[in-house]
């Protein structure tokens, strides 16, 4: 025989021998007698066998290794916080018992039968052939449906919501408010109706028709009066926004070129409504102090609940409040009203980051995202709806404090409403400008002479 022989001849014992690390301890296997290292035809014999022990110990090691990580994975399941986190990694222990193991089929139960005849024989080219054949093929990956990958898709938006809880100022890409997700459950649920038993196509005709389809019923509800145009632009944002995950996931390798086309919004009528002063001092009568302070600062300072929720403590600065706004990040700056600010020191708490909070201490707004599409609950709502109630004055919502203030503010000077609603500012110059060195007086100048405005404008004064 010429060449590197694959086994070792042992002279003293006249046999082929083959050893191998398993488990980090050496084994020796024997493969067979022969008449020394020149006899071919017993090393044939004996190199076939190893084949067949090499498949076997590999199908074994393999094995092993899939319950290896499949227990490892258990362990980190009854570790993991989030009930989200756990159904996460139930997924990962279904596809590798699904996907790596071998299945107990009628056709792998047929090859190790003929394996085994084969071995009763001595035959151990069929050995070979059958045991090869049974390790190698394995089941083919089962292929995920739309639906699968949409529960995918809300978990992965779940955990870029518990990591903003976590770490609030986290790169806006990391994380998402309870809002947003609670937006991406609802009409997830339209998208999953639809596709839900789809299977996964890379095809981008394919894709493209699946688009197309969702947004034509979504088209007819709108035609016929069935949907708004605000939810309608929700569901078709939903929609790219999945296909978006599914792309920068490689999981399909581009989007459909008719994306953009296809998911295009419609304009709506805006559902801003000014209160009129006689209402605003109606509901400022019937309102208990704690209570003027949420219409104060909305009045005052532009705030929706969620701002109003949401201010801290070192935001309130002297005549100021001074923060960036919560939903755009934009720095602002507020003159405080006399009343505001004395509503303020009477009703703010003293320690702690959140200035507001509920009487037994708890955040004034909080969500529940443990089930379902998740549920908000507002302190600030919950009031506002008790005193709507005792007065009879019905369709109106908190936001319309606002989007009073607003259109005042354009009244006064149409150049100012941007500033005062604190909107995203999408020039580059912000990205060379150092906030921490801005003159504020000037800055917000004009806005301050605008808020005196307003303060007289609305009259407000405590008992």
């Amino acid at each position: 025989m010429s060449g590197k022989l694959e086994l070792s001849w042992i002279g003293a014992l006249k046999q082929w021998r083959k050893r191998r690390s398993i488990d980090g301890k050496r084994k020796d296997f024997y493969l067979g007698t022969g008449n020394g290292k020149a006899d071919r035809e017993s090393y044939e014999r004996a190199l076939t066998k190893w084949r067949v022990t090499e498949a076997q110990l590999n199908a074994n090691g393999a094995q092993q290794k899939l319950e290896d990580a499949i227990a490892e994975l258990q362990l980190e399941q009854r570790l993991a916080g989030s009930l989200v986190a756990k159904a996460d990694i139930a997924d990962q222990i279904k596809l590798l018992r699904d996907g790596a193991s071998i299945e107990d089929t009628d056709a792998h139960r047929k090859l190790r039968a003929e394996v085994r005849r084969a071995v009763a024989r001595n035959d151990f080219a069929t050995v070979l052939e059958k045991t090869q054949q049974l390790v190698k093929d394995g089941p083919a990956p089962k292929e995920k449906t739309m639906g699968e990958l949409i529960d995918e898709y809300l978990r992965d938006q779940q955990r870029r919501y518990e990591h903003g809880c976590q770490f609030p100022d986290a790169p806006q890409k990391k994380r998402i408010s309870a809002g947003r997700l609670m937006a991406y459950r609802y009409s997830a649920n339209y998208l999953r109706k639809d596709w839900g038993n789809e299977p996964l196509s890379k095809d981008e005709a394919t894709l493209h028709a699946l688009m197309k389809r969702f947004q034509l019923q979504q088209q007819d509800m709108l035609t016929a009066g069935t949907l708004m145009p605000n939810t309608y632009n929700e569901r078709m944002k939903v929609m790219r926004h999945f296909l978006g995950w599914l792309h920068s996931n490689c999981i399909i390798d581009a989007l459909p070129r008719s994306s953009k086309e296809l998911c295009v919004g419609y304009d709506y009528k805006s559902s801003a409504r000014a209160f009129d002063l006689p209402c605003i001092q109606r509901l400022w009568a019937g309102a208990n102090n704690r209570f003027r302070l949420y219409m104060a600062l909305a009045l005052n300072c532009g705030y929706y609940a969620v701002d109003v929720a949401n201010l801290e403590l070192s935001h309130i600065q002297g005549d100021y409040i001074i923060a960036d706004r919560h939903k755009t990040g934009v720095p602002t700056r507020y003159k405080l009203w006399g009343v505001t600010k004395r509503l303020l020191k009477q009703e703010c708490v003293t320690t702690g980051r959140l200035a507001l909070l509920t009487p037994d201490g708890k955040p004034l707004i909080s969500h529940d995202m443990s089930r379902g599409n998740g549920k908000r609950w507002s302190k600030i709502d919950n009031d506002f709806a008790a005193i709507r109630k005792r007065l009879k004055i019905k369709g109106v919502s908190f936001s319309n404090f606002r989007d009073t203030s607003s259109t005042k503010v354009e009244s006064i000077n149409r150049a100012l409403t941007d500033v005062f609603d604190a909107h995203k500012d999408r020039r580059m110059a912000r990205r060379y400008i150092d906030h921490d060195r801005l003159d504020h007086n000037r800055l917000f100048e004009e806005l301050d002479a605008a808020i005196d405005e307003l303060e007289r404008f609305y009259g407000l004064m405590l008992d």
